[in-house]
């Protein structure tokens, strides 16, 4: 980070006029900081920024943008720097003076205080970020508020603007669908309103040689659109291609979805499982547990196969796009390469018996599918050590986390309202699986107390087709692959 890359990402942002679709805040994430003064005023790097924040923050707002900071809501962030714990008064002060627009107050976890005696963690944290808003809103200047993932959204939903759901995103399709479950599972469309947003993060970056595929990358553009998530790119947004800047600046996506007035996020309505949903993940499971769902796999010496009753650990096929496989379970069959696996006695790995430089690696995420990886790991898996006892095949020194089959549906479908003039709901249809899948269903059946008669024209945002007027759809999805569309009531 550097005042040249910050101007240089601003004069970017504004060749390829990002700004006219909504991209006007230009974020400084930590590390700006060196220390602060004798009267306890943060300072900003001198090495990086030479010419103070202030006159970076001029330029900024010269060029039509508005200008963000990072702080941290203990007395450390996350990479050792000043945070505004004891300081939220001088900070926000100096904040305003600078001309700041936006304020990210994380909660770097390694650097946690501790609440003092009879006052619970959260309770703490709630009355910690409340000190920073009213020193924000007592410097007069409005500045957007976000908190940190480590907060209840109920609470801070009153006292701030925005709050960051999950871990960083990488271009990764796990990890980014990780994160729309997440925002589901904690059930957080239930806060998203005009004033107070779920952000699921920045928008992962594009990659042509590796991360996700166009298709991939516009169901994570939809997705984050539908669920009312704000929308930032990285800072090395203008290394993207061609593709990518089509999928950010979609005005259909951006105008009519994002910024829908009513700001109601989109919810899953409707889930379906197929063969290949099925994959083989590691999960927190005990697995001696009499509750356990499922039964313990077991490496066959004899066969090379690793199974579960009548299945087998199988090799399902490769993207295109990456160097990874996934792996599910199938029927057990001996002549099949697919199955043949090679449980290393001296390194307790597992490799595929076709070729033992493939060896199986878990995401670092709960509840992903392990995958086989050939050559460089991505940052987001490990390779894993295996180990087999009586109970099982399970993770060498965690016996808590065991192979099973399970995994997300293949189908999913998130539905939004919205208000526009012509436009009633959005709906995002996600396959999730590899392998292609047909969707089929009546909007009745998905949206609630719909009468089954009722038509809606439907409008393709990613291909501007004009679908047609029906009861229902039917689309085949490719693998990893979604549809988002408009629907108006006939």
């Amino acid at each position: 980070m550097s005042e040249h890359l910050i101007k240089t990402s601003v004069d970017r942002l504004k060749e390829f006029s990002l700004d006219s679709f909504g991209y006007v805040y230009v974020n400084l994430a930590d590390c700006w900081q060196s220390n602060r003064d004798k009267n306890g005023d943060i300072l900003e790097d001198p090495k990086k920024f030479s010419n103070g924040l202030k006159s970076l923050g001029a330029y900024i707002h010269s060029r039509g943008l508005k200008f963000g900071l990072y702080t941290d809501v203990n007395n450390v962030t996350c990479h050792g720097k000043p945070g505004s714990y004891g300081f939220e008064k001088l900070d926000a002060a100096k904040y305003a003076e600078w001309g700041v627009d936006m304020v990210t107050n994380d909660n770097c976890p390694q650097h946690s205080l501790t609440a003092p005696s009879g006052v619970d963690h959260l309770s703490q944290l709630q009355l910690d970020y409340s000190i920073m808003s009213q020193a924000l809103n007592g410097t007069g200047r409005p500045m957007v508020y976000v908190v940190s993932k480590s907060t209840e959204p109920e609470n801070v939903s009153k006292i701030s603007h925005v709050r960051l759901v999950g871990q960083d995103i990488t271009a990764d399709w796990d990890v980014m669908l990780n994160k729309v479950d997440t925002s589901e599972a904690q059930q957080l469309a239930q806060y998203a309103k005009p004033g107070f947003w779920n952000d699921l993060g920045t928008l992962a970056p594009f990659d042509d040689h590796g991360g996700m595929s166009t298709d991939e990358y516009r169901t994570h553009f939809s997705l984050w659109c539908a669920l009312k998530a704000p929308l930032m790119l990285g800072s090395n947004f203008f290394n993207n291609s061609r593709d990518w800047l089509s999928i950010v600046t979609n005005k259909k996506a951006i105008d009519i979805i994002n910024q829908d007035p009513l700001g109601s996020q989109a919810k899953l309505f409707y889930s379906k499982h197929t063969e290949f949903s099925l994959h083989v993940i590691v999960t927190n499971a005990v697995c001696d547990s009499e509750q356990w769902q499922y039964p313990v796999w077991t490496y066959n010496n004899q066969t090379n196969q690793i199974q579960v009753r009548d299945k087998c650990l199988t090799l399902t096929g490769q993207l295109q796009h990456g160097q990874y496989w996934y792996i599910t379970a199938k029927s057990c069959d001996n002549s099949t390469a697919s199955q043949r696996w090679f449980l290393d006695r001296l390194t307790n790995q597992i490799l595929f018996d076709a070729n033992q430089s493939y060896c199986l690696t878990m995401s670092k995420l709960n509840a992903v599918p392990i995958r086989l990886y050939t050559g460089d790991i991505p940052s987001t898996y490990s390779p894993v050590l295996w180990s087999q006892t009586q109970h099982g095949l399970h993770l060498r020194h965690l016996q808590e986390q065991c192979l099973e089959v399970g995994g997300f549906p293949s189908i999913q479908i998130y539905l939004g309202h919205l208000s526009h003039s012509r436009y009633m709901y959005v709906a995002v249809l996600i396959n999730r699986d590899i392998f292609p899948n047909i969707v089929s269903f009546k909007w009745a059946d998905i949206i609630p107390d719909l009468p089954k008669s009722q038509l809606f024209k439907m409008y393709d945002v990613w291909t501007s087709e004009r679908i047609g007027t029906r009861l229902g759809h039917y689309v085949t999805l490719t693998g990893h692959s979604s549809q988002t569309i408009l629907l108006s009531s006939v």
